[in-house]
């Protein structure tokens, strides 16, 4: 079964929102069972409980607000390949800008909606 940018479009943006609200419920959500993810940092998981890991770690390190936006959106099958920018603020300090590109790779779930199979980080700028 093929897939629509929009539906695509629209698990990019249920991902930005776990992430920003800190929604380990949403995030498990949108993955599969064995959901592969590489961090720009060198981590690499495989398996829900390796994923939301990687998060809870982000969210403990880094307890201020978040704010993800993903654009540049194309659909290639089943990759799919994008831009985005958070910025980001620790409680009392200044706000962090991260910029890269997200490679991620996409299924469709037994629920009918889009699920991330792969999810890859990779940051051109930090700072």
């Amino acid at each position: 079964m093929s897939h629509s940018l929009q539906d695509v479009t629209t698990l990019q943006a249920l991902y930005c929102r776990g992430v920003d609200d800190r929604d380990p419920d949403l995030l498990r959500s949108i993955i599969a069972d064995d959901v592969e993810f590489a961090g720009a940092d060198g981590v690499h998981t495989v398996g829900v409980d390796g994923f939301l890991g990687v998060f809870a770690r982000y969210w403990t390190a880094n307890p201020g607000p978040v704010l993800h936006m993903v654009s540049n959106v194309e659909l290639l099958g089943d990759e799919v390949r994008s831009l985005f920018h958070a910025a980001s603020r620790a409680p009392g300090g200044p706000i962090v800008q991260t910029w890269g590109r997200y490679r991620d790779h996409v299924a469709r779930a037994p629920h009918g909606g889009l699920v991330f199979t792969a999810k890859r980080v990779l940051v051109v700028h930090r700072g």
